[in-house]
This record gives structure tokens, sequence and C-alpha cells, in this order.
């Protein structure tokens, strides 16, 4: 029977947060609570945030774009895959296998959109499932978004 590790302080507090901020949507909805944003943005914080249930008075986007597709990726992937895309968000140390790194243009160019909006949807790894979560504009969108970080093939 292999042996476990105990979790390094850093690992440990990555993995709290992903944990906080899986239960709550990871950032919660548009607007959420100021300890969301500020882990989103790459600042520590020591609140767990509240889960967001308010309902937006907002009309659901409509029309894919990387406008929106960025704004997607600023409020929802940037704890784990980096406000960069490049896999290094603040709870990515304590995922394994790592987050996607965007930049990664083999991979990227190799996988269809169909292939990864089913994984955006249906979450993969350790990746949560954002079907449930996003509207369809806004999975598509945050590919397109994506997309860009690894150019054009």
């Amino acid at each position: 029977m292999p042996r476990l590790r105990p979790l390094t302080p850093l690992a440990l507090i990555a993995l709290l947060a992903l944990a906080a901020f899986a239960l709550a949507g990871c950032g919660g909805k548009s607007g959420g609570s100021e300890a969301a944003s500020g882990a989103a943005a790459g600042t520590a914080t020591t609140t767990t945030p509240a889960p967001d249930t308010s309902v937006s008075s907002a009309p659901a986007p409509t029309q894919v774009g990387v406008e929106l597709g960025e704004k997607v990726f600023k409020q929802r992937c940037v704890l784990c895959h980096g406000p960069d895309g490049r896999g290094n968000g603040p709870a990515s140390a304590g995922l394994k296998p790592p987050p996607r790194n965007f930049h990664d243009a083999a991979y990227m160019h190799s996988k269809t959109d169909d292939e990864l909006l089913t994984s955006v949807r249906n979450g993969k790894s350790a990746m949560p499932p954002w079907g449930k979560v996003l509207s369809d504009v806004e999975i598509r969108s945050a590919l397109m978004y994506v997309r860009t970080f690894a150019g054009k093939p």
C-alpha cells in the first residue's frame, strides 16, 4: 500500500482555496464577493467567500464574443488557469494534473472546439463542470478568448 506524504503548507492552502471557491461557484456570479474577486486577482484572503445567491437584473448575454469571453475567464477561470492562461493560478499548486496552459499551441491546435466545449461543460480532471453555471454563450465566448492565447495554427 503506497504511503501518503503530508501536504506542504502551500499545497494545503491552495487545496482549501480551491474547495472554498468550488463550493462558492469558483468566484460566484458576476458582482460576487470581495474575497472572490481578491482571490481571482491573485491576492491572498483569509475569509471564505459566501456563494452569491442574488439574481442579476441584467439580461443574459446573447452574442458570443472575445470581450465577453475575457470577462468570463477573469471571473471563473483565473483561480486555476492564472490571469494569463498559463495554468499558474493561485489554486494550481494543489491540482493534479495541473490546470491546462492555454499557450501550449500544439495541444490547443490539436483540439476541436467541440472537444474543448465538452470539457468545459462536463468538467475534466480537477476542473468542475460549468455547463449548469454558465450559459452556452458564456462558455463559447470563454473558449473564443482562450483560443487567443495560443495564436493561429
